[in-house]
């Protein structure tokens, strides 16, 4: 899939297929609205959308350049009629028409190709306005970075306010508005769909929230949801305030501290092994999307995607450990040798991750290989549910070893329609042929801030 949208839409997709992956991210879509007899240019949908299991997040994207003179207020109102109304208006009417005519989306402005990713039917949606062109003003004005300040005001309230970013419109609904600095900072920083959805989904109970809230820039929000209640392990991102609270300011030291923070150093550090997850995700994702893959699936794009899904709905810290893990059976494992490992959930909603380092054994075609390589990794997926009885997802990745041109496959398993002949087959496999007989073991816990 490519874009040809505006530089600053381009630059959208490109953070945003960094963040969510090209499987799930489509810029410049189209509706079929107004087409005759199937003629003529279908109508902008949005900038992009996002699709992932039962979640959407529209954007819109738009670029204006802000003056300061002749009139402030006069140009403040000019610039947010165009940035912020016009784009929520975008967002409203995608919205609207994906929940009416979810099967009326298109890839192409000729109206020829379909959406292949079934939209869900009750989406949770999450509505983005992006809005560029302001900064410079803003740092004219400000100084700082040149964000935007933001609140939990309604928009309308906030056209009477130069440099300040509202959140509802007359009928309560929730935007997201983030400027240039904004959203390169969020899509850089919490750069999975999980953390960023886990962000807005806080952001949005934070603003709905009794407490009048004031930050000089997103940045800054961003910041203070990262560095909350670091002196307890077990405490998960939010924002945190204390009870009875009734309004919130966060100047530019926030994000300030956290760019030189030393959690910011050792969270950065140890999240570079996580991108291998992206990148074995987004190779599997080109294999589907360019009907490359090996095994492919007669029922469609929406039916292979879900094995990638449970891939990509991994968080950061749990892409870390699922890296690493894989990772080291590849490199450790001796030539010629078969290694084994399956990974428990983290929580309740995780799947059981099965890894298997199979090589070919020497004999068989390429062919031959990959279908036993493929039933071998079956097999073990199956002991695995059969040891754990509560297992209901479980995810194999298997891969031929240390080679110079690594192949992988992976297998889904929706174990809820498990069968007394499957719990046979298991059983057999696991005491017959010894399949994860003795498992070992390994204790493994990863921080967010890995600090020493």
């Amino acid at each position: 899939m490519t874009s040809s949208g505006t530089p600053s839409e381009e630059i959208l997709t490109r953070l945003a297929r960094h963040a969510f992956l090209h499987l799930w991210s489509y810029p410049n879509l189209f509706t079929d609205r107004g087409r005759k007899s199937g003629t003529g240019d279908g109508k902008e949908l949005c900038d992009l959308l996002v699709v992932f299991s039962d979640t959407l997040i529209i954007f819109s994207d738009k670029h204006s350049i802000l003056r300061g003179k002749p009139d402030p207020l006069v140009q403040w109102k000019r610039w947010q009629k165009h940035a912020i109304q016009k784009s929520a208006a975008q967002v409203v009417g995608a919205e609207r028409w994906i929940l009416e005519h979810p099967d009326r989306v298109f890839l192409d402005r000729a109206c020829s190709k379909r959406l292949e990713l079934a939209l869900p039917i009750a989406p949770t949606v999450h509505r983005i306005l992006t809005c560029r062109g302001a900064s410079e003003e803003s740092i004219k004005q400000w100084g700082g970075t040149g964000s935007l300040f933001v609140t939990n005001r309604p928009i309308a309230e906030c056209t009477e306010t130069p440099h300040r970013l509202g959140a509802f419109d007359g009928n309560g609904r929730m935007f997201h508005i983030f400027d240039e600095v904004a959203i390169e900072a969020l899509l850089k920083t919490i750069d999975t769909v999980a953390d960023f959805t886990g962000y807005l989904k806080k952001r949005e109970r934070f603003f709905r929230s009794d407490i009048n809230i004031l930050a000089a820039g997103e940045e800054d929000l961003l910041a203070f949801y990262l560095l909350a209640d670091l002196d307890n392990e077990d405490a998960t991102r939010d924002f945190l305030v204390p009870p009875g609270t009734n309004a919130v300011f966060l100047d530019e030291s926030h994000w300030q501290y956290w760019l030189i923070s030393p959690q910011r150093a050792a969270w950065s550090a140890a999240n570079e092994i996580s991108y291998a997850w992206d990148a074995l995700t987004e190779k599997f994702s080109y294999h589907l999307m360019t009907g490359s893959q090996y095994f492919g699936n007669p029922e469609g794009t929406s039916q292979q995607e879900i094995v990638l899904r449970w891939m990509a709905r991994e968080n950061r810290v749990r892409r870390r450990m699922l890296a690493k893990s894989l990772l080291d059976m590849i490199s450790s494992t001796p030539t010629g040798q078969i290694r084994r490992r399956y990974l428990p959930p983290s929580s309740k909603d995780d799947p059981y991750w099965v890894f298997l380092v199979a090589p070919n054994p020497g004999g068989l075609d390429d062919r031959e290989y990959r279908h036993a390589r493929r039933e071998m990794l079956l097999a073990h997926i199956l002991v695995v549910k059969y040891l754990h009885k509560d297992a209901m997802n479980l995810v194999g990745i298997a891969v031929d070893g240390d080679v110079p041109e690594i192949t992988e496959d992976a297998i889904y398993l929706d174990a809820s329609d498990w069968t007394e002949e499957m719990n046979e087959r298991a059983r057999r496999l696991h005491t017959e042929e010894g399949i994860f007989r003795n498992p070992r073991q390994i204790a493994w816990t990863d921080w967010d801030y890995p600090i020493e």
